[in-house]
């Protein structure tokens, strides 16, 4: 979020997401327990699978998050407006490599249980099954289409045993069942995938998780200012008001707002740790759900502490920006004096992330004293290399601070105009997290 007007010559590289896996051993299946009839065992071998962290499925009909009751143990329902602990699971893909359309895989709940189909489908469909065997075995398959599965596709879940499909009552709002005929509306799931685990040479040092009631003071403040401050930008950002800030069900919430506040048209919010903490190196990643919608312009991003030479002097790094005109597609940028956006020598790319309004995703800068490596999802996509030719090309050397805000039109976020008709907006955050070595 550049500090000052914005070029739209912003280029880089466009990839697609790929799924972030971690490779997992062969598990043992012993005899299902507590459940009438018999269970073929799975004959794929398991040896061969991979494993997929913090996957959500939303019922596209509905915008329901499915989750398993008590995080397992329990039915699988789909009521919840916004994934946490419960609608977050684990995936295991018995093919291995990347999520294809077609791989049959086990779904695990955060307390260790697996899906089940009772009577491997035409029933019930719960979350407490200790087991992989073959009522366990799901096929997922991508709505319209074939090829690799990424965060944001439409996808249905089809028991192998009996065929039939992960159903949804009434497209969300109540009990799932795995009696589906057809993978139609009431079947069609929208998939996140998240990433893995951060890796254990890196030792947390600094982080919000937003499980509180109210936004914490020791490690956030406000930015107070009125409306085109800068990037000739439409929103005031306001002070303490829970309209434009908030932690709600675990997450913090910055909502945009077309409400004519204090005399400006669009409000919102804008938090920093600024004189509360701030670090030099490190790995630094939010786990955030974009807004979406023309003239949203949210951002994840760090400025120094010291910044009396001015911007782009002083420097500045943007983990992740998106503007709604071009949603899903994820910019991390460094600025400096000697490259920044009014040369033709910026430091930028451009990934494509399929379903960011949708679901979470995780956004990481990893910075060294030689170079800064930009992430998402655990996917590598930017390198800012310092040159050794000086502070002009690398100011990188000195504490920087924390920053998320949701600005509303301006130079970059307004570029093709501002929708008045889709607000409130809202950025959401489920965590931010500092690590150092």
């Amino acid at each position: 979020m550049a500090t000052e007007s914005k070029a739209l010559s912003i280029s880089g590289a466009v990839g697609a997401l790929a799924s972030v896996l971690v490779l997992l051993g062969a598990v043992g299946c012993a005899p299902e327990g507590g459940v009438d009839g018999d269970e073929d065992v799975s004959t794929l071998d398991d040896a061969l699978s991979t494993q997929i962290s913090n996957v959500t499925f939303k019922t596209q009909l509905q915008g329901r998050f499915v989750g398993a009751q008590n995080n397992g143990g329990g039915e699988v329902i789909a009521t919840a407006t916004a994934a946490q602990a419960w609608e977050n699971f684990t995936l295991i893909d018995k093919n291995g490599g990347s999520l294809v359309s077609g791989d049959e895989v086990y779904i695990k709940a955060g307390g260790g249980q697996y899906f089940q189909a009772f009577n491997g489908g035409g029933s019930t469909l719960n979350a407490a099954s200790p087991n992989q065997l073959d009522w366990e075995t799901f096929r997922v398959v991508k709505a319209g289409g074939s090829g690799v599965i990424t965060s944001g596709s439409v996808v249905g879940l089809q028991a192998i045993t009996t065929g039939a499909w992960v159903s949804a009552q009434n497209g969300g709002g109540g009990p799932v069942f795995a009696y589906g005929g057809a993978l139609g509306d009431w079947e069609k799931l929208v998939i996140g995938l998240g990433a893995t685990a951060t890796p254990s040479d890196w030792n947390l040092v600094w982080s919000d998780e937003f499980n509180g009631s109210s936004i914490d003071e020791s490690k956030w403040a406000y930015e107070v200012q009125g409306s085109h401050w800068v990037n000739n930008e439409l929103q005031s950002y306001t002070n303490h008001r829970a309209e434009n800030a908030r932690v709600e069900n675990g997450h913090l919430v910055i909502e945009g707002r077309h409400d004519w506040y204090n005399g400006s048209e669009y409000s919102s919010a804008r938090l920093k740790t600024q004189g509360k903490a701030s670090w030099k190196y490190g790995r630094v990643e939010a786990r955030i759900q974009l807004p979406g919608g023309w003239g949203t312009w949210p951002a994840f991003w760090m400025m120094p502490d010291n910044q009396s030479r001015g911007w782009p002097a002083c420097g500045e790094i943007d983990i992740m920006e998106e503007v709604g005109y071009d949603q899903d597609s994820i910019h991390a940028t460094t600025h400096s004096q000697t490259y920044n956006w009014k040369g033709a020598q910026q430091r930028t790319s451009a990934t494509n992330v399929g379903g960011v309004t949708t679901g979470y995703h995780t956004y990481a800068v990893e910075w060294y004293p030689d170079h800064l490596d930009m992430f998402v999802d655990g996917r590598k996509y930017f390198t800012s290399p310092n040159d050794n030719t000086g502070d002009d090309a690398w100011p990188f050397d000195k504490n920087f601070h924390i920053i998320l805000n949701l600005a509303i039109g301006g130079d970059w976020g307004g570029a093709q105009g501002v929708d008045p008709n889709i607000w409130p907006r809202q950025m959401l955050v489920d965590y931010v997290r500092v690590y150092q070595r």
